[in-house]
């Protein structure tokens, strides 16, 4: 069964929609390049199932799709969170971490350092169930690693093969311009929560993500 947040089994038309959309959007891309990819967060099978098979309608035969499915220690990811999180609400909304998590971690105290606040969202995970499916045809990646390793494993999972010249560095160098880009048109556009402005959105935060990988031809 099929639950958005703490809706259980809500109407499809509420939802499949917008999985068709991104499925649409990912279609048309793959008539004009070689590879598209899409990326996104999506807990369960039944959402997943629809996008491919709109990409499928689309004419991308089945066999030129490649599904990741993107793994990340919940420590490693919790760590990262902190930083993205404090980021965003601190210095772009002045809103403090202790302010913030006074709702959604129950947080009562002084500052809420980094070790803390891991700590406390581990133990709130804890508390709640796992809505989370593995996709039966997905290969499976862990990006972990906060380093080249994570490239490493995407590239072994759609047998790629990187430049040697390419340093996590210099990656990082031409992605982020384009992530804190893209972050700045999710602030403008928090007021529509269901506009698609890209259908390749990568939430790198979530403890797993799909990458659809798509050949036209």
């Amino acid at each position: 069964m099929f639950s958005c947040g703490s809706v259980p089994n809500p109407a499809r038309e509420l939802w499949v929609p917008y999985f068709e959309e991104i499925g649409k959007r990912t279609v048309d891309a793959a008539k004009d390049h070689d590879k598209v990819v899409l990326s996104h967060a999506t807990y369960q099978q039944e959402p997943r199932d629809v996008v491919i098979e709109t990409i499928v309608k689309g004419g991308v035969p089945r066999e030129h799709i490649t599904i990741l499915e993107l793994s990340i220690d919940k420590t490693v990811k919790f760590r990262y969170l902190y930083h993205r999180t404090k980021r965003q609400f601190e210095e772009q909304g002045g809103i403090t971490m202790e302010e913030l998590c006074k709702g959604s971690l129950e947080w009562e105290g002084e500052e809420l350092t980094e070790e803390k606040y891991v700590k406390a969202m581990m133990d709130n995970d804890a508390k709640n169930d796992d809505p989370w499916e593995d996709c039966p045809t997905a290969k499976k990646v862990d990006v972990s690693g906060r380093d080249i390793s994570h490239c490493d494993n995407v590239d072994k999972a759609l047998g790629l093969t990187r430049s040697g010249e390419w340093t996590y560095q210099s990656i990082c160098d031409e992605v982020l311009p384009c992530k804190f880009a893209h972050m700045s048109v999710c602030a403008q556009e928090v007021s529509n929560p269901f506009h698609i402005s890209n259908p390749c959105i990568s939430l790198h935060f979530l403890i797993t993500s799909f990458n659809i990988h798509v050949q036209w031809m």
